[in-house]
Order: structure tokens, then sequence, then C-alpha cells
């Protein structure tokens, strides 16, 4: 079996809030003694947007069409260390396999995870063996940081929507009666998992059939590069009725439009990506008439208003697995029941040094080498085994402020995985084929069935991200020269 190197959560879900604590393991199997510099972790938050526009120019013989790209992208962190070695000296990892722990505390004031094919907001782990004169071995991990909005805090939440109008299909002169339409919802501010109640009376008093009746809701993605922006509209939600006859009238009487998993509106802390919710009711005439329609903004957040906390099933807080059975590294045994370090100042989740701590089982401070271990480094040690009891995960922020809110599950994406279109990227998963579905908060109503963990069709995080040396998405291979 080859060299494997694999990144592994103990939040199984990989979705966590900002200033939370990511916590895991890097996993190496070794089928023979391998030299190695040290296998380091990074962790990284970014966003990146691409698009192309093709621009015609001159008349004639003269004239021409250009491709323009557009790109632009942020930066919310970057940090790595090494959790074993120091990547200048080379030492050998014994065969089998081998367990390196990690901690890493998310910066708060960064935007919720999102993906599409024009652009995307990527938080991710990196583990890389740095192997001498040989191909590096290396693992990306992303995972889900959802950024909350609470309803409870957003005025326009809560205000209802009302619409009246009516529409004559024929001139003046020989019109019948209007096609009308009355609208009402209690509210414009939904979670996902809940349902959106819509009333409204259609009624057609023309000489014409209306070919249908619908709502809709949509996603409304503003992307921003080099001063142009681009608009992309993506449907979140749909119900139709039918043919309303002439003289006729359809009723829509607390009809329910379920809210799929999504980001929340607004998507906070990104300069380059907003997105925007809308709702949109419609009737459609037949024949060569303009349809009588209505759209008005929505909000889309993740805790839901006090008042509606009962109408939802508390979600069973999932329990972090402990580690596999993998042996530790060599010199880094367990240490049950010691908290995780605080991070050192200036970089998040690195543990402190601490030049007076006694070496690990298998180092000695200041030697050259110890057969397979390298010399004792307090600076390349990895945070400490958190030990049992485990905490349950992710622990969900709104709790704090709400103790008596229902616990939300955490379900992936509607749109699932979406192909990035980038240009002259230096992304680890350029070219690979790789994709992630992020996960986000999502509720349960009471009397409905819970939601799975994944939505059917969409492969799961752990699906997605084996821990195979053959998988294309989470090995990746770096040539370098030394």
């Amino acid at each position: 079996m080859p060299t494997t190197i694999a990144v592994v959560f103990d939040n199984p879900s990989a979705v966590f809030f900002t200033g939370q604590n990511i916590t895991g393991d890097v996993r190496v199997t070794c089928d023979k003694p391998k030299k190695c510099r040290g296998i380091e972790v990074e962790f990284k938050g970014y966003a990146k947007v691409h698009w192309t526009e093709r621009k015609t120019t001159g008349t004639g013989d003269d004239r021409k069409t250009e491709t323009h790209h557009y790109t632009s992208q942020e930066k919310y962190y970057d940090m790595n260390y090494w959790v074993w070695g120091n990547g200048k000296d080379s030492y050998e990892l014994p065969p089998g396999q081998h367990v390196f722990r990690f901690a890493f505390l998310l910066p708060t004031g960064i935007p919720s995870s999102f993906e599409s094919h024009v652009g995307k907001i990527r938080h991710q782990c990196k583990a890389k063996m740095d192997i001498p004169w040989k191909t590096d071995k290396s693992c990306t991990r992303p995972y889900s940081v959802n950024t909350l909005l609470d309803l409870n805090t957003n005025p326009q939440a809560t205000a209802p929507i009302n619409y009246t109008d009516e529409k004559y299909l024929c001139c003046f002169c020989c019109r019948s009666g209007p096609m009308s339409l009355v609208l009402r919802i209690d509210r414009s501010g939904f979670v996902p998992g809940e349902n959106m109640c819509i009333n409204a009376e259609c009624t057609n008093m023309t000489g014409t059939e209306v070919n249908h009746t619908k709502a809709k809701i949509t996603q409304i993605i503003t992307y921003y590069a080099e001063g142009h922006k681009k608009t992309e509209k993506r449907k979140v939600a749909e119900l139709k009725h039918g043919v309303i006859k002439a003289r006729d009238a359809d009723i829509w009487s607390g009809v329910e439009m379920l809210i799929p998993p999504l980001p929340p509106s607004n998507l906070d802390y990104c300069r380059i990506i907003d997105i925007d919710y809308e709702f949109q009711f419609e009737m459609e005439p037949s024949g060569c008439h303009t349809d009588l329609d209505f759209a008005v903004p929505i909000i889309i957040g993740s805790i839901p208003f006090k008042q509606y906390f009962s109408s939802f099933i508390p979600a069973a807080p999932p329990a972090f697995p402990p580690p596999a059975g993998f042996p530790s590294a060599p010199g880094y045994p367990p240490q049950p029941g010691m908290p995780v370090q605080p991070p050192m100042a200036g970089y998040p989740g690195q543990p402190p040094m601490n030049p007076n701590a006694p070496p690990a089982v298998g180092f000695v401070a200041g030697s050259n080498g110890m057969g397979a271990n390298p010399p004792f480094n307090p600076g390349a040690m990895p945070p400490p085994y958190p030990g049992p009891p485990v905490p349950s995960a992710p622990v969900f922020p709104g709790t704090q402020q709400y103790p008596e809110m229902p616990l939300p599950s955490y379900n992936t994406c509607m749109f699932g995985v979406t192909t990035f279109d980038e240009h002259d990227s230096d992304d680890d998963n350029q070219g690979h084929g790789a994709g992630f579905a992020p996960q986000y908060v999502s509720y349960s109503l009471v009397g409905t069935a819970p939601p799975g963990a994944f939505m059917s069709g969409v492969p799961s995080p752990d699906h997605l991200f084996s821990a195979g040396d053959t998988d294309p998405l989470i090995h990746q291979k770096s040539t370098k020269q030394q």
C-alpha cells in the first residue's frame, strides 16, 4: 500500500461557526520507512470570483470579438504550522499508521461558505508531507463555516407582504373584466426548513384563460470584480397552480412552500459576493398578453423568530466520536483529559511555545537523533489530545442568547456540488475536478420527518473526501526542485 495522508475532523459534520475551535487529526499511513522533513497543516479562508464576457468592436473587416476575464479575490485568514518535524531537517517515519493532532481557532468577522460556478467562499484545511527529493503528499479538506443571521434583530424580516393589483387584457373600448391578484404573507423572514404560507386570491374576470399561477423564490447573487459586476439568479423553490378558466378564480389558502438549506441573506463580511432573495408571484394569461406579476425581497436567516421556537423539533446534538484506533505518531502519545491550549497571539489556533515543558516520551532534548524520532522541538509540538469526555459539535452559538431555542441540524446546500469556473488559478484543487457542497443551518418542523444529514443525490463530505490515496479530490501532488 502506498503512503497516504488524510485530514479527519473531530466534528464529523465539518460545520463550524466563527470563534470556534477546529480540532482533528492528520493521519498518515506508510508501507515502509518514509523520509520526511515534517508534516504541516494550513488553515485558509478565501473568496474568489471569475467570469468572462465577450465584446465585439469595429465594423466590416475590422470587426473582432474578444473575451474579457474579470477576477477578484479576498483572503480572510491563512495560518500554517508544523505538527511534526520542522520542514528543514529530514527524519524518518516508520511503517504503519500515525496520528498527528491539530487545532485552529476560527477568527470572527468571516463570511459563510458559498459555492457557485462564478464565485466561491472556501474554508479549508490542508495537510502536507514535506518529502525531500520526491513529490510531496498533500490532502485538502474543506469545511463549512456558518455566519448567523438572527431574524429577531432584523426589522425587515417582520414586515408582512401584502399586494393587490389588477390588469385589463383588452383595449379600453372593448375590455372585459380584469385579471386581479390579492396576495398576503404574514412576514418577510424565514429560516431553512421552515414553510412560507402563501395566501392569494387570483380572479380571472376576462374572456381569456389564465395558463397558470406561480409562486417562486429566487436567489440573486451579485459578483464584483475589476470595477464590473455580474448578476446571477438561481431558482430556490417553486409552486404552480393550473389553468384558471374565463370568469373563474383560484384560491391559495395557506399553501406551504418549504425553504431549503441555503446561506443567509447578505453574505456578511464578503465584499466581492452579495446574496439576496426574492419572492415572486405571477398570473400568466394565454395569448400575447403580459403577465400580472409581483416581486418583493425576503430575508433568509439562521435563527428563527422566538415566537416560532415551539414549532420546531430540536435536533439531537451530534457527539464527537473518539478518534479511530490509530497509534499516535512517534513521540506524540495521547494525553487524556488535557484541554486544548489557548492560541498564540497573532496565530489563531497555534499552540504556544513552552520552553519549560518536559520533552515528550521518546524525545530527548538537545539530541540530534533518536532513531526514527526527530529531536524534541517545543515549537513543533501539536496541541494536546483533548481526551474524553469530548464535546458535542458543532456548538450552536444561538443558544447563548436564546437558551430555549431548538437546536438546528446541518444540511447540504440545495445546489449541491458546483464546479467553479476559474482562470489562471493557483488553487490547490485546480485541474483535479474537486468539488464541495457547503452545509447550512436547517430546522425541522413539528410533525415532519427530520431531514437527513445530506440531500438525496448529493454525496456527503466523507464520501467526497475519503482517505483513499487514489481519490483525486483530496490527494494532490506538487513537484518541487531541490
